[in-house]
């Protein structure tokens, strides 16, 4: 049955990614092997998924970039096909992972475009490399300290397991509602492969979870908030977040607001959730041409 189940999946895998004019490619680097999408011709945007999620996360609005850009789209280490780091696992110490496979690439110039998790660990990456980043957009980014908690981070900070480690289907049906303000319909047999992947790296996205967010007496601290790296910014940055997010409050976009950097522009997308990029893809492309 998982067999029959792992056939079906990659191949509504290869639909999608055919369908969005990207195909799998894998490049090696120090540590391992990356698996990442590409498509496309132009100028070069590196797109980073978010927690627990993958790069086939990145095929609805891949499917408007490729026809303007190159897109490259890497299963950030840890996630998906890519290897699992044994040590290690800062926000730092991914960044320096991207910045291998970007190398690697041989890319110098880029834009970047990040969601959630993958939304901050772009915000590290273009301060560290702002004289390559040409362009930085982040779509309801983890990492700014000063905000409201979702019922998903209340709940871990009353000590509940954290939604964002799914341990069964029903796990993941929640998590899945919660990033959506109308869920997408996913076949059975996704859902099983997704879960079971999940659960394969279970060990690894724990580590990654515990060392990102600091819990600390009811508040989250992060190694780097996201406040003090975009106040300091000099690369052009749109933030975009979806008003109804159930997993980063809308808050944040607030607090980004008030930062007094002109590099900066900001955008709230009504009745959008947590992944934009999937939930309204042509409405999101429209704002990043707009930048």
């Amino acid at each position: 049955m998982q067999a029959i189940e792992q056939w079906c999946y990659q191949a509504y895998l290869k639909l999608q990614r055919k369908v969005n004019r990207v195909s799998i490619k894998t490049l090696s680097v120090q540590e391992g092997s990356i698996s990442y999408l590409e498509g496309g011709q132009g100028e070069s945007v590196v797109l980073l998924h978010g927690f627990g999620a993958d790069k086939d996360n990145w095929a609805p609005l891949c499917g408007y970039l490729s026809k303007h850009y190159k897109v490259i789209v890497p299963d950030i280490p840890g996630f998906g096909g890519s290897y699992m780091p044994e040590s290690g696992f800062s926000i730092l110490e991914q960044v320096k992972r991207i910045e291998r496979f970007i190398s690697a690439k041989g890319l110098t110039e880029y834009r970047v475009i990040g969601n959630s998790y993958g939304g901050y660990l772009a915000a590290l990456l273009a301060s560290r490399n702002s004289a390559n980043v040409t362009q930085l957009t982040l779509i309801n980014p983890l990492g700014v300290e000063k905000t409201e908690y979702t019922q998903v981070f209340q709940d871990i900070l009353k000590g509940e397991s954290p939604l964002l480690l799914p341990k069964n289907k029903s796990d993941l049906k929640a998590l899945i509602a919660k990033c959506f303000v109308k869920p997408p319909f996913i076949p059975g047999f996704a859902l099983s492969c997704m879960l079971r992947r999940a659960k394969s790296q279970c060990q690894v996205h724990e580590q990654l979870f515990y060392t990102t967010h600091k819990f600390n007496d009811g508040h989250i601290q992060f190694d780097y908030p996201l406040e003090e790296l975009l106040a300091q910014t000099p690369v052009q940055t749109l933030t975009v977040w979806g008003a109804k997010d159930d997993i980063l409050s809308v808050v944040g976009l607030a607090t980004l607001r008030t930062l007094n950097n002109s590099h900066l522009q900001f955008e709230c997308m009504e009745n959008s959730g947590h992944l934009l990029h999937m939930e309204s893809p042509k409405a999101l492309f429209t704002l990043l041409t707009k930048q």
